[in-house]
């Protein structure tokens, strides 16, 4: 798999873009990334000749909708990019961020935001939010590994058909994504194949003991037969 990470500051190293750039080496997958300071969706599509052949990525983690970003410049900037293979992580939302509103109604425009855009792009959309401890000093951007920034780095690797930790990733609330394919089962990570069910003689007995117990019994059965045969 090759995998681009594309968009504004969010994306650059010292932002939540960088848990996706490490999640995804430890996968072994290949990574290309591109954060861009300052960039709405007009500027980031201005910029996609830095990109190269597009077509060569399987999958683009679009960090976008930021910086007073329109509609119509998501909607163009993932047109070009291809919805097939698009996934957007809108700016997280920071409510310890002083004078900017109260946190239940930016969590609902949060909720809506998402929401909205997932049934516009027909793409997976994600927004999370977090407290002051997930956040640079600065307030707005989301610190690298943050913990309000972990159930976001597995839902995408599950969203990747990647292997995930599935009870990370069910801890990102369902109003948090939309347009995703993620069902909140058991997950995609593979996982070592479960024990076969004990029979009723071997539940909870050592295999070992089991199998030395059962030549035993046939052993003594084998004894009683011929003496029985003797006697008669």
């Amino acid at each position: 798999m090759n995998v681009l990470i594309y968009g504004h500051s969010q994306a650059q190293p010292t932002g939540m873009g960088d848990d996706m750039v490490k999640a995804l080496g430890k996968a072994k997958v290949k990574v290309k990334r591109l954060g861009l300071q300052g960039r709405n969706d007009g500027g980031l599509f201005k910029e996609i000749g830095k990109l190269g052949d597009i077509g060569g990525y399987d999958k683009v983690l679009l960090y976008g909708y930021g910086n007073d970003s329109t509609r119509e410049q998501t909607q163009k900037l993932v047109a070009h990019l291809g919805p097939q293979r698009t996934i957007l992580i809108v700016p997280p939302i920071n409510l310890d961020r002083p004078n900017v509103g109260e946190p239940g109604p930016r969590i609902e425009a949060q909720k809506k935001r998402v929401r909205e855009l997932s049934e516009l792009l027909k793409i997976p959309v994600f927004g999370i939010w977090g407290g002051a401890k997930d956040f640079s000093k600065d307030k707005i951007h989301m610190r690298s590994y943050s913990e309000a920034g972990k159930p976001l780095v597995q839902r995408l690797l599950a969203e990747l058909g990647l292997p995930y930790d599935a009870a990370v990733a069910a801890m990102l609330g369902k109003e948090q994504s939309g347009g995703s394919s993620y069902t909140g089962a058991t997950g995609a990570a593979p996982s070592m194949p479960a024990p076969a069910a004990a029979t009723p003689a071997s539940a909870g007995m050592p295999m070992g003991l089991f199998i030395g117990l059962v030549a035993a019994a046939g052993l003594a059965a084998f004894f009683f037969l011929r003496r029985k045969k003797q006697g008669d």
